[in-house]
């Protein structure tokens, strides 16, 4: 067999092979395909709309066109079209009325009930009426509406709307130009020359300009403390306020006041009329109860005083405190509150005499104490005629106060009387000046002191008087120990009488001088080592420094010369003189006689002191009871000038008190009454203590008649100060007198022994 290639067997056998299959598939051609389903493997893809024109689309491009029998029980989208066409035709079949019972009021665009429905043919049979609520709309061919004429319905113009009416024409609905409102064509606009009446709260967000007159009741701004009336380049021109309440700073301005200004406890006016008659007023504010308040206007004047409340701002009041008789008073009368007693105020009056002045109310409307008063002083303080100054505190009996005024005179015044008056540079203290703090002091100096020992100048403080230098003392009066100090504590002056102190740096031919300033001469000098002349002249020391010179001889053979003279007023001298010698006798002669002392003798100063009372009556003693005598007179109570006495007749009066320290001799005399029972004591206590300083007792006398006699004598040293009383005791069985016997019973004496 000849080799042949596949190619060209199959270009050979291709013809046999398509015609079997035209065969085979049952088509007209030579390889039609035998018969077949199309959902064999020979298929795939989709049909093309040619080859099914018979078929709806799911897509809805083509119509149904022809009618369609659906068996019951198959739905469409869930609906049941048998029992869906059985519906309809029911309800085709009813008039319009009993037809649409069921469905009620819709919408034919969105209300599912009749939104789903074509009503052009469910129309049918409908009268006129039945849906007056549509407007006439004829279509062409279909009627689908009713006829609007049988409708009567009216479109009405609402608020700020005109025009409308019935609806068998077209109707226009207009913007009314209404109270401030303009209407344009093609706008609204508001009419800014009306004249409009706010009510309600309105806010206006940015700037509001108010030209002309502008009527308004409150005017509050939005946030305290942030907003201004007016700036400092805009300012309002006038202002004019009835009552003006505010806290204001205020730097560079001006303020006009004419007139009385009053700033008082607080003010208001009247809400309301208030007639003569009326005893309860609404001040159209709380009130205080008792306080004072005071009316004055249309040349009228009324006090009145503050009662209980009765309600709100209203309160009974008492009028007509004046006594003027009450007024009426409209509605807006200002009135000044005056408070009650201890209330003040502050006025200032241009209007009478000029002043500024502080003013305290007392317990009377009328009752008004001027505290303070800067301006014409006229009328107070004494002034009774123009005087300008200040003036502070009551002037009132016992109550100080204080004035300066135009011809440069301050005062410190109890009431009436000056205490200090500083005037032409001078300061005169008529007064005490006190100064009760413990670091209070007087310092005078160019440079003043700063304190006892520091600076040049004087001191003074409650520790004494101090005359420094560079902050030495030169001169001191030391209020603790009552001495005088100089020469920086060298010369001391006190009770004991004048000290050199630390002698050897002295010049003793100059310790003591007495000088005469007219002839410019020292008199007599030379003290210790020769003589010196102390000179008496009509029994004052020191009288003689203006008199004639006067001379003493030295007597030959002594040392240490002090001559004593009195000079009578007739010019005649009387004196001794006392001339002594170290380890020599001493002589003293008197008008001429010589008196001469043995050595060792010598002349001291007097140093009897001594008191002796008693008392001028019986006593009556109880039985068994210490009981101290009481000396209600004196037979002599003899102390040093100056020094207080040793007894008082009537305040502790059974004491003996030591004035001057020393050894007392002290001695008390008592008798008691005649009676034989019982002892009898007396003793001398010190100080109150029940411990004796001397005693002496005795018993009874049996004798009938005889009264009994106790003497009790010691000696004691006392300090100042120290007391001794003499106490007697008796135990007679009952009350026992102590008799009084002239110059014997009882006495009570003590003596300063020298």
């Amino acid at each position: 067999m000849d080799q042949i290639r596949i190619s060209e067997l199959y270009a050979r056998l291709k013809p046999f092979i398509l015609d079997a299959i035209s065969i085979v598939g049952g088509g007209g051609g030579p390889f039609a395909p035998s018969p077949h389903d199309l959902s064999s493997g020979h298929h795939t893809g989709s049909l093309s709309d040619a080859q099914g024109p018979q078929f709806l689309k799911t897509d809805g491009s083509r119509s149904l066109i022809g009618n369609l029998t659906v068996a019951e029980g198959i739905t469409i989208d869930g609906v049941d079209l048998s029992v869906f066409k059985a519906a309809y035709d029911t309800h085709a079949s009813l008039d319009a009325a009993t037809a649409h019972g069921s469905v009620g009021v819709h919408t034919h665009q969105n209300n599912p009930q009749g939104g789903k429905i074509d009503h052009g043919a469910a129309l049918d049979g409908l009268l006129d009426d039945d849906h007056t609520q549509y407007a006439s709309a004829d279509g062409s061919g279909t009627r689908r509406g009713y006829e609007a004429q049988r409708l009567n319905k009216t479109i009405t113009a609402g608020a700020g709307l005109t025009g409308g009416g019935l609806l068998t024409a077209d109707r226009t609905l207009d913007v009314g130009a209404g109270t401030g409102i303009v209407v344009n064509a093609d706008d609204v606009a508001v009419n800014l020359a009306h004249n409009f009446s706010w009510s309600g709260t309105h806010t206006f967000n940015n700037d509001v300009a108010l030209k002309g007159q502008t009527n308004a009741r409150h005017l509050l701004p939005e946030l305290t403390d942030t907003y201004d009336l007016g700036s400092s380049t805009l300012l309002w021109r006038k202002g004019w306020l009835s009552e003006l309440d505010a806290v204001l700073f205020a730097q560079q301005t001006q303020t006009l006041v004419g007139g009385w200004l009053s700033v008082g406890v607080g003010e208001g006016s009247l809400p309301v009329d208030v007639a003569a008659a009326d005893a309860q007023i609404d001040f159209g504010q709380a009130m205080t109860v008792g306080d004072f308040v005071l009316f004055r206007a249309a040349l009228k004047v009324e006090y009145m005083s503050i009662g209980s409340l009765v309600s709100g701002t209203t309160y009974n009041v008492t009028r007509n405190l004046d006594g003027s008789g009450a007024d009426t008073w409209a509605a807006g009368t200002p009135y000044a509150v005056l408070g009650q007693s201890g209330a003040g105020r502050i006025e200032l009056n241009a209007f009478d005499t000029p002043r500024m002045q502080m003013v305290r109310q007392g317990a009377s409307y009328n009752a008004q104490t001027e505290l303070i008063r800067m301006g014409d002083l006229n009328g107070n303080w004494g002034y009774t005629g123009e005087k300008w100054g200040l003036a502070i505190g009551e002037y009132a009996s016992g109550k100080p106060n204080i004035t300066v005024d135009q011809d440069g005179v301050l005062r410190f015044r109890l009431h009436t009387t000056e205490v200090m008056r500083f005037e032409g540079g001078n300061a005169d203290l008529t007064g005490k000046l006190r100064l009760p703090g413990t670091s209070s002091a007087i310092a005078i100096g160019s440079t003043p002191p700063t304190a006892a020992n520091a600076g040049t100048g004087i001191w003074i403080d409650r520790t004494g008087l101090y005359s420094l230098a560079s902050g030495a003392y030169q001169v001191k009066i030391d209020a603790t120990d009552g001495r005088l100090y100089a020469g920086t504590g060298k010369v001391i002056l006190d009770s004991n009488g004048i000290r050199l102190v630390d002698s050897a740096n002295f010049n003793l031919s100059n310790a003591i001088n007495f000088f005469n300033p007219t002839a410019a001469s020292i008199y007599y000098t030379n003290a210790g080592f020769g003589y010196t002349n102390l000179v008496f002249t009509n029994g004052q020391l020191g009288d003689a420094l203006h008199s004639s010179v006067l001379t003493s001889v030295e007597p030959s053979n002594y040392e240490g010369t002090v001559t004593l003279k009195a000079r009578s007023p007739t010019g005649g001298v009387s004196a001794f003189e006392v001339y002594s010698r170290n380890g020599q006798p001493k002589k003293l002669r008197s008008l001429g006689v010589d008196l001469w002392l043995e050595s060792g003798a010598t002349i001291r100063e007097s140093t009897a002191i001594a008191c002796r009372a008693y008392r001028n009556t019986t006593q009556s003693i109880a039985n068994n009871t210490w009981t101290a005598i009481q000396l209600n007179a004196e037979r002599y109570d003899d102390v040093p000038s100056g020094v207080s006495g040793m007894h008082d007749n009537s305040t502790n009066n059974t004491r003996l008190t030591c004035r001057v320290a020393g050894t007392y001799e002290i001695i008390g005399n008592v008798q008691f009454a005649a009676n034989a029972t019982g002892g009898r004591a007396v003793v001398i206590r010190l100080n109150g203590s029940e411990n004796p300083i001397g005693a002496d007792s005795a018993q009874a006398t049996a004798v009938s008649g005889w009264n009994t006699d106790l003497n009790v004598v010691t000696q004691y040293k006392l300090n100042v100060g120290d007391y001794v009383e003499l106490f007697v005791f008796q135990s007679s069985g009952g009350a026992l007198n102590i008799l009084s016997t002239a110059n014997h019973s009882p006495e009570f004496m003590m003596t300063r022994l020298p």
